[in-house]
């Protein structure tokens, strides 16, 4: 029996129909914890067994994380892997094959999100208007649906009312413009790409259509416009899609994606059929019975009940605490509690609504000495220590790479100004060449710079001239260290730090960062570098969690999607925090709260701990009336902790109350 044979034996009767479902469109509707990574890897396995070549099938998601876990898994049920990343990857690789085609003479540079907001400011005072008068990452959002609609529709066109619309047009084409003299995509770029490929070059995308044939797409819930018709074009007329996903765990709205996707599946895919994956193997009964009790009454999803598969018992309880301070010290003993009982650290997590939701709680588990680890803060590759190394490696093995020039020129300061900086554009945009090519020529002209950057670049071109001849003599982990080296990047490093141990720190994460490159070029240096640079641009926070220390995690619900612990505490489930203040009224996100707070609660395998506040400090309901809605007609009690509170308004309240009745009548009058 081989090891498939003995996978899908394994399975339960719904996963075993997943797994073997014929061609055409099938969606596998995954509730929590009901196996869906394991479905996926032995469909990719059971398509490779009936003959359907590896080059055929791509599967994708959207956790580089989740991407390589997927990848493990098949890898142990075949010989030879099929393409497996998120969609941004995928859309990278299309690039990667066809930049000539699609107007790209060099390889292009992937910007985050920081720089994109910097583009977007540039386009705005280029329009006449000034960025401090715009939310400029709304007006990013603003431009993305642009930019979106013109690759599906072939116009810039904008879905929804917004104060930028009417120069919506000039604002997108800025944009675009400023991107390509960057000779630089943006996270949005690398979804658009394949679809832009389709308009302009049909050939070119049927030969991408080849490759998959037979397409897997994990967490389809998340699935935003560009995605869902990106996947709509590859599957065609005859392709083979398994959409795999759980629209009551739908939450990133706000990244834009749309619940519809999932739950209009049929009228996309009209032959389609739908497998539902019910059995939980995961979390304990009383845990599931709440979730089931929570999201049943949630409006507009599919219908489904989880089912309880795992051998473990465990506990549900709901906790009121007289003030958000009672609520951490309440939390952080039943953290204590949960590790003297046995319970790793690792396996303990706290999930809140909101970020400030944290602060007090880590001030609990400091006092009494329990480790954390905050998920969801600034990611390694974020650091800005690690980003302008990034902008020294960039420009070392490409001197084109304007974007990384323009990093490394200001890290360490070198007299090199915005002044100088503009100087420096304008001649290679009159030259059409590179910013680094612009600076050799620049600095021997007298005038042309100020002597202070003059003298600046000179160092600079010098260095990474001996660093490129380190390159090809010692490869680029060496040429790195050397550069930074001559740079005085420790030094820099240093003397900006709040004190030097901080300072030594970071430069032992830029450190770190040239000993991975070796991994990266044991082929092509050049393009191994390239692919370092890549990755690390592609790379998110949750990648860098060093999980190898036990300790508590500390993180928000969304960042907790597709985690799992012993033992899980949920603070603030009330009126405001969860629902979220800004999503009462409005029933699409209340929908979205209570599919918010349903992934919270299926993350836990054995304990669950919900507590709220009885009285806040700035008014509002006092005690029971607090609970969120979610909670009201799912049989949990609450148990009181820490101080009495007063039901019904303090004197001062009451005077208040008073003074603002009275404003009202003279108001009417």
């Amino acid at each position: 029996m081989t090891s498939l044979d003995k996978i899908i034996a394994s399975l339960n009767d719904a996963q075993r129909e997943a797994v073997t479902a014929p061609g055409g469109a099938t969606l596998v509707l995954a509730g929590a914890g009901s196996g869906k990574t394991r479905v996926i890897s032995a469909r990719v396995a059971w398509h490779i067994a009936q003959g359907v070549p590896v080059n055929q099938i791509t599967a994708v998601t959207f956790t580089n994380k989740a991407a390589r876990e997927m990848s493990a898994r098949i890898g142990a049920l075949v010989k030879e892997v099929p393409f497996v990343g998120t969609f941004h990857r995928f859309g990278l690789t299309v690039l990667r094959r066809y930049r000539r085609q699609l107007g790209y003479h060099t390889h292009p540079n992937i910007i985050d999100r920081g720089d994109q907001l910097g583009i977007v400011r540039e386009s705005l005072k280029q329009l006449g208007l000034q960025p401090a008068s715009w939310d400029v990452g709304e007006a990013l959002s603003l431009i993305l649906e642009g930019r979106t609609c013109k690759a599906i529709e072939g116009k810039i066109r904008f879905p929804r009312a917004h104060g930028l619309v009417p120069m919506g047009v000039e604002l997108v084409e800025a944009y675009e413009k400023r991107l390509r003299t960057l000779n630089a995509v943006d996270f949005d770029e690398l979804i658009l790409v394949p679809l832009r490929l389709f308009h302009s070059h049909p050939n070119l995308f049927s030969r991408v259509q080849a490759g998959t044939r037979y397409i897997l797409v994990d967490e389809f819930q998340d699935t935003n416009h560009a995605q869902m018709e990106l996947v709509r074009k590859l599957v065609g007329e005859d392709g083979t899609l398994m959409a795999v996903g759980d629209d009551d765990q739908s939450i990133y709205a706000f990244r834009g994606a749309r619940v519809e996707n999932i739950l209009r599946f049929a009228e996309s895919f009209p032959d389609s059929q739908t497998i539902r994956l019910e059995d939980n193997y995961r979390s304990a009964k009383p845990i599931i019975e709440l979730a089931n009790a929570i999201i049943r009454s949630n409006p507009d999803r599919n219908d489904k009940t989880l089912r309880v598969r795992c051998p473990f018992t465990g506990s549900t309880q709901l906790v009121g605490a007289s003030s958000e301070e009672a609520e951490a010290d309440f939390i952080a003993q039943g953290v204590a509690d949960a590790i003297r009982s046995g319970t790793s650290p690792n396996e303990v997590a706290v999930l809140y609504r909101a970020n400030r939701q944290a602060n007090a709680i880590e001030l609990a588990l400091t006092q009494i000495a329990i480790p954390f680890r905050r998920i969801g803060g600034t990611s390694f590759f974020e650091r800005k220590e690690v980003r302008d190394a990034l902008g020294w490696l960039g420009v070392l093995i490409d001197g084109n790479d304007d974007l990384c020039f323009r990093r490394a020129v200001l890290a360490p300061a070198r007299g090199v100004g915005e002044v100088s900086l503009k100087n420096l554009e304008r001649g290679a945009t009159k030259q059409k060449t590179s910013l680094f090519r612009t600076a050799e020529k620049l600095v021997d002209i007298p005038g042309a710079l100020p002597n202070q950057s003059i003298s600046g670049l000179k160092e600079m071109i010098s260095v990474l001239k001996e660093g490129r001849k380190k390159l090809r003599s010692a490869g680029v982990s060496k040429a790195f260290k050397f550069v930074l080296q001559q740079v005085g990047y420790r030094k820099y490093l240093i003397h900006n730090a709040e004190t030097p141990a901080e300072g030594s720190r970071r430069f032992h994460r830029v450190m770190q960062l040239a000993d991975t490159l070796d991994s990266y070029v044991h082929r092509d240096p050049i393009e191994g570098a390239r692919a370092f640079l890549d990755d690390a641009l592609l790379s998110n926070a949750n990648d860098a969690v060093d999980e190898d220390e036990a300790m508590v995690s500390l993180m928000t619900l969304h960042a907790a999607k597709g985690l799992e612990f012993d033992s899980v505490f949920i603070p603030g489930v009330e009126e405001g925090i969860l629902p979220h203040e800004r999503s009462i009224g409005n029933a699409s996100g209340l929908a979205e709260e209570c599919r918010l707070m349903y992934v919270g609660v299926t993350r836990a395998k054995k304990d669950l701990t919900l507590s709220y506040v009885r009285k806040r400090p700035q008014g509002g309901p006092v005690g029971e009336e607090r609970i969120s809605r979610f909670l009201r007609n799912v049989g949990l009690r609450p148990r009181l902790v820490g101080a009495p509170v007063q039901e019904g308004p303090t004197e001062s309240e009451k005077k208040a109350m008073l003074e603002i009745e009275k404003l009202q009548e003279l108001l009417r009058s």
